[in-house]
């Protein structure tokens, strides 16, 4: 497969791809307690014909198409057919409330709205041209003859328009191209040493951009299959592994590590002579240099796991060291990367043979990353961002003349060109499952309440629970009147943050009854706000 001269064929290539073995599964899912499959000449038929009627609509290229699901076939159908017909996709998080999801429409301004059954609720009545997914995988039953050619994009037209964490009265919409998707489509596939025997369990949204480019372009990319679980729950992600071979999966590291504490659990259970012989093979497989040979020092728990799993590809927040290597030692590659939107997401990632435990791997081949004399890490290359939607101001803040991405991440690289995480000079909050929180946007919805003089939202690591070692949002909250007590507080804040997504409302909430320390321009010093409160024995 040669690279596509323009963007314009991008469509086609995955046309080919899909026309080259029309019989050959390629998407499994359950719904309703049964199994389903698509071939790949059923996408194919599906794609075509969606993509003919968007543009018998007479929708221009570049104009937006929201597209509101879960994950599913229909939203690979609908992304690679507003593709062929030269739109611009805008994914939003399920996870969104009806308000927040109103918000990021009014910024897009799509003119056509994609959305399953089971999101209806997020938009109310609509008067965008909807379509409901669900279903549209029939449209694949038929062989489909194209009407209209592949709308031309260059390398440069706008493919995705994401949404990232901001304030509340500015969402930043991510302008991808077609070109950074392709560098991140085949980069991908290359890194993760994928192959066509492959089978993928896709169980983080497609929205999130590292299951799209690495999840679902670069595995179909590659021919390998992929399963949609549409579930996080345990017992149901295993059955899924074992009834089809699953070789690797994209998670977050709290999903790990809930395995790892699972592997914990049932070993505690054990003698103490077997505990302490598991305990020798682990540190015995560490030594070994060959994985297939580590993986059968541990039939028993790769048979938990289905029997075929090689590798977990890892992003989203940072990974505990010693689940790490516990895994790595039982013969599963744990390949930790580190990405952002606006870099269409993977700038490093760890690869087999070449992982370091702790670092995020060393860059894509072709992206460059240096560290800026604050410790900042920058990116250039072909998956930065065109810049934010609309918003000229904030890429300037980002994006240098010299085309250099300011992450707002701090780092080393060590002489091997491994890339280090330290801290972070942006507010953003990281949560265990990957999500990132804008401490400005929950203040943003506190600040309404006439009870609270000062808010403060930041991150703070959670000293117990599954959340342990991981940040967590915390609420520090002044009132107007000392009178009030925390559970009135607490209870004002959980009415006030009802309607933003789960993931961002406090976990905690803290009073503080002095003025919180402020710079010149009056912003609240969080880092020293902190630090008072330790001194005080608040946390």
């Amino acid at each position: 497969m040669t690279t596509p001269r323009n963007m314009s064929e991008l469509a086609i290539v995955f046309r080919e791809l899909l026309e080259s073995e029309p019989e050959a599964k390629l998407f499994f899912w359950r719904e309703s307690g049964r199994e389903f499959l698509l071939t790949r000449g059923e996408l194919k038929n599906a794609i075509v014909t969606l993509s003919d009627e968007l543009m018998d609509s007479g929708y221009k290229p570049g104009d937006r198409v929201a597209l509101l699901s879960e994950s599913r076939p229909e939203w690979c159908i609908a992304l690679m057919a507003c593709f062929a017909a030269g739109l611009t996709v805008v994914p939003i998080d399920t996870k969104l409330t009806p308000i927040e999801v109103a918000r990021l429409l009014e910024h897009s301004e799509p003119v056509h709205l994609f959305i399953s059954k089971d999101c209806l609720n997020h938009v109310g009545t609509s008067p965008l041209p909807t379509t409901v997914l669900n279903g549209l995988t029939e449209l694949g039953k038929k062989t489909a003859v194209r009407r209209h050619p592949v709308i031309p994009s260059s390398f440069d037209s706008l493919a995705i328009l994401a949404y990232t964490s901001g304030t509340a009265g500015a969402p930043k919409g991510v302008m991808l191209t077609y070109g950074n998707l392709w560098f991140e489509t085949q980069s991908l596939s290359k890194t993760f040493q994928s192959r066509r025997s492959d089978v993928l369990l896709s169980v983080l949204p497609l929205n999130h951009l590292l299951e799209l480019s690495g999840g679902l372009l670069a595995a179909m990319f590659i021919r390998a299959k992929i399963v949609f679980a549409n579930t996080l729950l345990p017992t149901e992600i295993l059955d899924l592994m074992k009834a089809h071979k699953v070789t690797q999966m994209i998670i977050v590291p709290q999903f790990l590590d809930h395995f790892y504490r699972e592997i914990q659990r049932q070993l505690s259970k054990k003698s103490k002579a077997v505990q302490v012989a598991f305990k020798c093979l682990l540190v015995i497989s560490s030594w070994i240099p060959w994985f297939s040979w580590r993986r059968k020092l541990f039939p028993l728990i790769h048979k938990q796991f289905g029997g075929s799993l090689r590798k977990f590809i890892i992003g989203g927040a940072a990974l505990r060291p010693e689940v790490g290597h516990f895994f790595q030692s039982l013969g599963i590659h744990i390949l930790q990367g580190y990405g952002l939107t606006e870099t269409s997401p993977v700038v490093s990632v760890n690869e087999p043979g070449r992982n370091r435990i702790g670092s995020v791997g060393r860059a894509l081949e072709d992206v460059q990353v240096k560290i800026l004399g604050d410790g900042e890490i920058a990116v250039k290359g072909p998956n930065v961002m065109k810049g934010y939607y609309k918003n000229e101001a904030a890429t300037k803040e980002v994006l240098d003349a010299d085309g250099w991405f300011h992450t707002g991440d701090i780092g080393i690289l060590d002489s091997n060109n491994f890339l280090w995480i330290t801290g972070r000079k942006k507010n953003l909050i990281v949560l265990s499952g990957g999500k990132k929180v804008a401490p400005e946007e929950v203040e943003e919805w506190l600040k309404t309440s006439s009870k609270f003089a000062e808010v403060c939202v930041t991150g703070m690591i959670a000293q117990s629970g599954l959340s342990s070692g991981t940040e967590q949002v915390v609420a520090i909250i002044r009132p107007h009147e000392s009178s009030h007590s925390l559970e009135e507080i607490q209870k004002e804040a959980t009415r006030l943050v009802s309607q933003a997504a789960g993931h961002k409302r406090p976990a905690r909430y803290l009073l503080y009854e002095k003025e919180f320390p402020k710079t010149t321009t009056l912003k609240v010093k969080r880092l020293e706000l902190l630090q008072l409160l330790r001194k005080e024995g608040r946390i």
